[in-house]
């Protein structure tokens, strides 16, 4: 992500719309890209490339009044933290009793990020698929910056940034194929599952373009 190049003290954006809108992490921001986008387009006459423009953008409200919520004053990612909480199931045994319900929650959690695929718009399933891919690059990049997440044991130092990419590898590769195979899921989850395998090798790949290796292993 390209947060620095977005603040408002630098006038200058090096993205032009709608990639500028997917190349920040911060919501507020995000937001002030995605209503500026709007008013100017709603000032433009009329024309068949604005209409589409305009759909579009409403989508992408949609979209985004969908992904976040605010508590307390500050926006909650629901995507990111259902990415989490994928990775959280995938490295927790479920028992003899706990699959069923680990099965439910992870059915409840792909409904939400993989729903793009069932559409049958072109326009809006490309729209929900670019949005998954921008919180698979917000969960990405959550990680490389958290201190626990790249700790040694015992917080004993950090590890190195190889390593951390390769610890995030893993993790992706536990609910993409861990999971469907742990919990034993129903085919339409499963391809579900396999639409969030897609969109997390192309987000990390644009997060680390020059990780080729990791990128086909995700596609594998």
């Amino acid at each position: 992500m390209n947060d620095d190049l977005y603040q408002k003290e630098n006038p200058t954006v090096p993205k032009e719309w709608p990639d500028s809108y997917y190349d920040v992490e911060d919501i507020d921001c995000r937001l002030e890209l995605l209503k500026k986008h709007m008013e100017q387009t709603e000032s433009t006459q009329q024309a068949e490339n604005v209409c589409q423009e305009k759909e579009a953008d409403k989508f992408r409200e949609k979209l985004f009044l969908s992904r976040y919520t605010k508590k307390n004053g500050q926006y909650v990612d629901r995507y990111v933290a259902d990415i989490y909480r994928l990775r959280m199931l995938a490295a927790e045994p479920p028992g003899m009793f706990g699959k069923k319900s680990a099965r439910r929650e992870v059915n409840e959690i792909l409904e939400t990020l993989c729903c793009g695929g069932d559409m049958e718009s072109a326009p809006e399933k490309e729209l929900y698929f670019l949005e998954l891919k921008h919180a698979v690059r917000v969960y990405i990049g959550i990680c490389k910056r958290d201190k626990q997440y790249g700790s040694i044991i015992l917080g004993q130092g950090r590890k190195k940034p190889t390593v951390v990419l390769s610890k995030i590898v893993q993790d992706f590769e536990n609910i993409t194929r861990g999971l469907p195979t742990k919990l034993q899921l129903e085919k339409n989850t499963c391809r579900k599952m396999q639409y969030l395998k897609e969109a997390i090798a192309e987000a990390f790949h644009e997060e680390e373009p020059n990780e080729d290796y990791w990128y086909q292993y995700l596609q594998k």
